[in-house]
């Protein structure tokens, strides 16, 4: 009788377990490279090109995910462009409501740690079918200079974002804004495991990145980049 207790209960953990669907979501990433120049720089739209594509790859499920951008897909763009905090691998844990930023720096791993903002379902009448799915529509900074808006579904059993740390209840698959977009172009049931590429990572501060980041640019262009406070 215990030894069928057992079996039961084994069957249901493993129904458990598989029942947690992992997808596989390929966004393409569009930054306006001329609406993000400062107004200092503008005199270089005459050489730089307008628009640079990065594609961006997510696998998550409703517990856990992971972003980074994809180099086996095809980008384009002369220019290497990124967003403010978009650089390296991002892993999300949702029961913990946190998202880790995964950084290198002279082969050292760090990390970056995160709270998850969940942006309010105040979403508006308009819907839009994105690969097959309904999605709602959320407007975040109801001004036409920060204005963004996000279309996102529920559809998926799953939770991602191609922009952390912004979050929904659903899986965002689209966000459009003057300086970026983002739009899913393929999602697909997936069986790989979504964990950690970087176990020995060290964890530091926000304030501890940009030290970071600052001392690399210093030793790219040989000499001191100073901070004004």
């Amino acid at each position: 009788m215990k030894k069928l207790l057992f079996v039961a209960i084994l069957l249901v953990a493993v129904k458990s377990i598989s029942g947690q669907v992992n997808y596989k979501i390929v966004y393409e990433r569009t930054v306006n490279i001329h609406a993000n120049l400062p107004e200092n720089k503008k005199m270089l739209k005459s050489i730089l090109p307008e628009k640079s594509v990065q594609m961006m790859v997510s696998h998550c499920n409703q517990k856990k995910a992971s972003l980074k951008e994809s180099s086996s897909e095809s980008n384009k763009g002369n220019a290497a462009v990124s967003i403010k905090g978009m650089d390296g691998l991002y892993f999300f844990l949702f029961g913990q409501n946190v998202v880790r930023q995964y950084v290198n720096f002279d082969t050292y791993d760090y990390y970056v740690e995160k709270s998850l903002i969940n942006i309010l379902e105040k979403t508006k009448m308009s819907t839009k079918k994105i690969l097959g799915y309904k999605c709602k529509k959320i407007i975040q900074n109801e001004n036409k200079e920060n204005e963004m808006i996000i279309w996102f579904t529920t559809e998926i059993p799953a939770y991602a974002t191609p922009l952390p740390p912004i979050m929904v209840k659903g899986v965002i698959l689209g966000i459009e804004s003057e300086k970026f977009q983002y739009i899913a172009k393929s999602i697909t049931k997936d069986n790989t495991a979504i964990v950690v590429e970087k176990q020995d990572a060290m964890k530091i501060t926000e304030e501890q990145l940009k030290d970071l980041r600052n001392e690399k640019l210093e030793k790219q262009e040989g000499k001191k980049v100073k901070i004004k406070m």
